[in-house]
């Protein structure tokens, strides 16, 4: 459940770096719109999908996001949130069932990711070449260097210098109270206290929970 929980994560994080504008500038809730795409990819990893049944699933996921802007600060925020759930687990189940999609339909040029860019300048292609680092991590537990160089597929380096990492990564990651500052906010105020703090307790054991079903458990 952790694999797939990270793999979905991984799936929203390169969706949003491939969009230089931020979709708030249109109206999109990216947790929603590009949600439902990582819910539909979590999904199928936990589906057991290979990686044509994983993109069958995405792509009908693709069809299926949506989200605004304009329902900020009303219930209907949290409520496509959920429904951003929902049908990335409807969109893996019926992948899985033999529904068939367009497997290019997030990167097409009239897919997802061009629908959705305020400016038309997502970035629906790969540029770069990508191969590992000759350098040694025999003195350290990490990665040689926080920085990266990068070769376009035109020629061009490019080189980031120093990576600052935002808050909340894993470099510098938020305290137990900031995690619960966040956790009840974006619970809202309809939650009782009790419930909220039980759910977010059995978050933070989360990796040692036999499954799904044990985050709801005595929550209701």
């Amino acid at each position: 459940m952790l694999t797939a929980y990270i793999a979905g994560y991984e799936v929203w994080a390169e969706l949003l770096a491939r969009e230089p504008t931020p979709l708030h500038r249109k109206g999109w809730h990216p947790t929603t719109v590009l949600g439902v795409i990582a819910t539909a990819a979590a999904c199928a990893k936990l589906c057991g999908l290979d990686a044509t049944g994983t993109s069958t699933a995405m792509a009908i996921a693709a069809s299926m996001a949506s989200g605004l802007v304009a329902n900020f600060g009303t219930m209907t925020k949290s409520f496509q949130v959920g429904r951003a759930a929902q049908s990335g687990v409807i969109a893996a189940r019926l992948a899985k069932a033999g529904l068939t999609a367009s497997l290019d339909a997030l990167e097409h040029p009239a897919g997802l990711l061009a629908a959705l860019s305020p400016d038309g300048k997502a970035e629906l292609f790969p540029r770069v070449s990508i191969r590992t680092t000759e350098a040694t991590m025999e003195s350290s537990a990490f990665a040689p260097a926080d920085a990266v160089e990068i070769t376009t597929s035109g020629g061009e380096t490019l080189k980031s210098g120093p990576v600052e990492f935002a808050k909340g990564s894993h470099q510098r990651p938020l305290s137990r109270d900031e995690l619960w500052v966040k956790f009840t906010d974006c619970l809202g105020p309809q939650f009782p206290d009790a419930k909220k703090s039980r759910a977010f307790e059995k978050l933070m054991i989360f990796d040692r929970l036999n499954g799904a079903g044990d985050l709801v458990l005595q929550n209701h």
